[in-house]
């Protein structure tokens, strides 16, 4: 994970639901091709929208694929969960931003698309049953 691509802004209240909501709504939205169309469409500035871009990948919330027409942001399992129960981050909301401060403490990995092409679907099915037994297991423990 590359460091200090925030532009030194911490994540702020309100940004995982614009996150999640604009790549929802624009594969490419934080590509460098699309920056004026981000600023319209979020609503930041342009550095807030390279700090966003960051954010949505080190949270875990998206990740990138670099194509013809750019940089394209696809939701992971995490977001597309956040964003199917707790759109606003508001549900437990202290602990769905924590828990996207801490994803990858919590074991969540992101596999490069030309190594998970290159495994079996064995094996592909065993990374998947332990992504999904610990983040059952997280939602278990902060629904207590």
């Amino acid at each position: 994970m590359l460091l200090n691509k925030h532009g030194s802004f911490y994540i702020r209240n309100g940004w995982p639901t614009k996150i999640l909501n604009a790549i929802s709504a624009v594969r490419f939205i934080f590509s460098p091709n699309n920056e004026l169309d981000a600023v319209d469409t979020i609503g930041v500035g342009r550095v807030m929208v390279k700090a966003m871009r960051y954010w949505s990948v080190a949270m875990g919330l998206a990740v990138e694929e670099k194509t013809q027409q750019g940089v394209a942001c696809n939701l992971t399992d995490l977001g597309n969960i956040i964003s199917t129960h707790d759109p606003f981050c508001q549900d437990k909301r202290f602990e769905t931003m924590n828990m996207m401060h801490h994803t990858k403490t919590l074991g969540i990995v992101e596999v490069d698309s030309t190594v998970w092409k290159k495994l079996t679907d064995v094996e592909k099915k065993w990374i998947e049953s332990i992504c999904d037994e610990r983040l059952e297991k997280y939602y278990q423990r902060i629904s207590k």
